[in-house]
C-alpha cells in the first residue's frame, strides 16, 4: 500500500493526518470528505478556476491514489489512460492525429483540475499553440479572419481573444492554389 515508486507526501505526517482512528461521518474514516480532506494541504485556488475539470465532480481518488502508485503524481494510470478512464479513446485515435495527442500528453496542453482558458488550457489558446509552433506567426497561415485573404499570425495572440482588431499583414498575403 505504501511501498510504490512515488508515496504520497502526506504518509510522512502518519496517518490520523487524513484518518481519525474511531469514527467518522466519512467513508474510510477520513477526516473530512473530498475534496476537503485533501484542501489541508492543496491549494484549493488550483481547483477552482473559471472552467473545472469535471472529473473533480468524482473526487481526487477517481484519478489518484492517496498513498502511493507506481506512476507520477499519485495518478491511478499513466497519462493518457487516466484520461480514457473517462474520455472516448476513440475521439483521439482518428486519421490525423496532433503529435502532443499521439504521445499521450494531454497536460503539455491542458490542466487536469481547472484553468481560466476554455477546455482546461493552460494559456490562451494561440500562445498554447505557439509553445511549439513558435514559427508559425512568421509565416503565412491559413486562419482566415476575413475575406481579403490570409495573413502571417503575428501579434494576433489578443486579437484571438476578442481583444483587438487584426494587424495589418507584415508580408503579402498569399492566395491558395485554389483560390479559398
Amino acid at each position: 500500500m505504501f511501498g510504490k515508486k512515488t508515496v504520497h507526501a502526506a504518509v510522512s505526517m502518519g496517518c490520523t493526518s487524513c484518518h481519525n482512528p474511531h469514527s467518522t461521518d466519512t467513508a474510510k474514516l477520513l477526516t473530512a470528505g473530498q475534496p476537503v480532506v485533501c484542501y489541508t494541504c492543496h491549494d484549493k485556488a488550483m481547483f477552482t478556476k473559471k472552467d473545472v475539470h469535471a472529473a473533480l465532480s468524482t473526487g481526487c481518488t477517481s484519478c489518484h491514489n492517496p498513498h502511493s502508485t507506481d506512476t507520477a503524481k499519485l495518478l491511478t494510470a499513466g497519462q493518457p489512460e487516466v484520461c480514457y478512464t473517462c474520455h472516448d479513446k476513440g475521439m483521439f485515435a482518428k486519421k490525423t492525429v496532433h503529435s502532443p495527442v499521439a504521445a499521450g500528453m494531454c497536460l503539455s496542453c491542458h490542466s487536469a483540475h481547472s484553468s481560466d482558458e476554455m477546455v482546461l488550457l493552460l494559456k490562451k489558446p494561440v500562445d498554447v499553440c505557439l509553445e511549439c509552433h513558435a514559427d508559425v506567426p512568421a509565416k503565412a497561415h491559413g486562419a482566415a479572419l476575413s475575406s481579403a485573404g490570409r495573413h502571417p499570425l503575428s501579434g494576433l495572440t489578443t486579437t484571438m481573444q476578442g481583444e483587438g482588431v487584426p494587424p495589418k499583414p507584415a508580408k503579402p498575403m498569399v492566395q491558395p492554389a485554389n483560390g479559398v
